[in-house]
């Protein structure tokens, strides 16, 4: 996603009167702006942002790089990772690439837990069609340990393709953002999208 600056929002209640368990479940397919969206979110809510990419490019760092089978492993123990940090900071904004009922492989973190670390859920879908989330994902350059180099543009297409099929989660209360959108339009729909957002009661 185009990188924006998203302006200061006036929520319509204060952040300090939310719960300690809202979670805030950013989800889309990947180049859809999720971690963008969820860092506007995060800190307006003033809420922590926990993307789980940054605990997977920390084992990464710490224990290098390898094959498909490698990075699997290493992701499902982020995911662990990101489960424990998620329950030690009650409220937060959580970005990840999800698993949905089209996964495969029983690629993508789990969702069950979310539950029961909050009273209150909220989906945020980053909503993008998958041509455009394709061009954003071959021009963004993440980690090596991603592997993202040894896709071919067909084989993202087709798992982009396949992944939508699963969104939006239906995890709680929806909000939907087109992020497909113009950075100036899109800052417009999140200043209504977080005035969406209740305190949990």
């Amino acid at each position: 996603m185009t990188a924006c600056t998203i302006p200061r929002i006036a929520l319509t209640e204060s952040a300090a009167d939310y719960r300690s368990t809202l979670g805030v479940v950013v989800t889309g397919l990947p180049g859809s702006g999720k971690t963008t969206v969820g860092s506007a979110i995060a800190v307006h809510l003033n809420r922590p942002l926990l993307d789980k990419d940054d605990f997977l490019e920390q084992l990464f760092e710490q224990r290098g790089t390898g094959d498909a089978a490698w990075r699997r492993s290493l992701s499902r123990e982020s995911d662990e990772r990101f489960h424990t940090r998620a329950r030690e900071a009650g409220s937060a904004v959580l970005v990840s690439h999800w698993r949905t009922r089209t996964s495969d492989h029983g690629s993508g973190t789990p969702t069950q837990w979310l539950s029961t670390v909050y009273s209150h859920i909220t989906e945020v879908f980053c909503d993008c069609a998958p041509d455009l989330a394709v061009e954003r994902f071959v021009k963004r350059r993440r980690h090596p340990g991603h592997l993202d180099a040894r896709r071919s543009r067909e084989e993202i297409a087709d798992w982009m393709r396949s992944y939508r099929a699963g969104l939006p989660l239906q995890l709680g209360k929806l909000i939907v953002l087109d992020t497909g959108q113009s950075p100036q339009a899109l800052s417009k729909e999140l200043d209504a999208a977080l005035s969406k957002l209740t305190p949990a009661r």
